[in-house]
């Protein structure tokens, strides 16, 4: 089940959906339209709401959005169980969601069951271990980097990660941080354990 432990900073949703777009984008190499697409724990509906022009868009979270968009078929749910059939959607996206799942290995499993054997998911998460991690004060759920990563490959996906990527080439993944015009992605990714998010983009094992 969902849990509200400890305040968080929040950030600018669509400025966050236009990050989520450009890493999908790059890592499938072409544009997000006509695919059928997963908000689990949508909150505000703004990052589910910024693709819903060109794709098919579903949503859950354990409270009803109040500014939700009429082309977003929304549900709400009352655990990590969710609504839907086996292999139903093309990408599914889990922003900053784990970290406030009671369950996280439901969490993962459920996404896993919704995916399509080609599909993939868009996870990220504050990192526990680091020094800059902003928010979640008293929050024992956000995992470390090492727990996050282990958690993903025990829940059977392969994984590909994009902190470094968004560090390294901010004008293109719109990130505030200007890291990767001063320095290499190699040097960046030594701090990889210290970033203060987390975020992969996940398939199942074998595709």
């Amino acid at each position: 089940m969902l849990k509200d432990k400890g305040p968080v900073k929040h950030l600018n949703r669509n400025r966050k959906a236009l990050m989520i777009e450009a890493i999908l984008e790059d890592h499938l190499d072409t544009e997000i339209i006509n695919f059928k697409i997963l908000d689990v724990g949508t909150g505000n509906a703004q990052i589910i709401k910024h693709f819903s022009n060109n794709n098919e868009c579903f949503a859950v979270d354990t409270q009803q959005p109040t500014s939700l968009c009429d082309k977003v078929n929304f549900s709400l749910v009352t655990s990590e169980k969710l609504p839907f059939n086996d292999q139903e959607f093309d990408i599914v996206i889990s922003h900053h969601v784990i970290e406030h799942v009671e369950n996280q290995g439901v969490h993962l499993s459920e996404i896993s069951r919704v995916m399509r054997e080609d599909s993939i998911t868009y996870i990220a998460c504050p990192n526990k271990g680091s020094p800059l991690m902003k928010g979640h004060i008293g929050n024992d759920l956000v995992p470390t980097a090492k727990t996050l990563r282990e958690m993903l490959v025990a829940s059977g996906f392969n994984l590909t990660e994009y902190y470094t990527a968004f560090l390294s080439n901010p004008s293109k993944f719109y990130c505030d941080i200007s890291l990767g015009r001063y320095f290499p992605s190699w040097f960046i990714r030594l701090f990889m354990r210290w970033y203060p998010s987390q975020c992969y983009l996940l398939r199942k094992n074998g595709d």
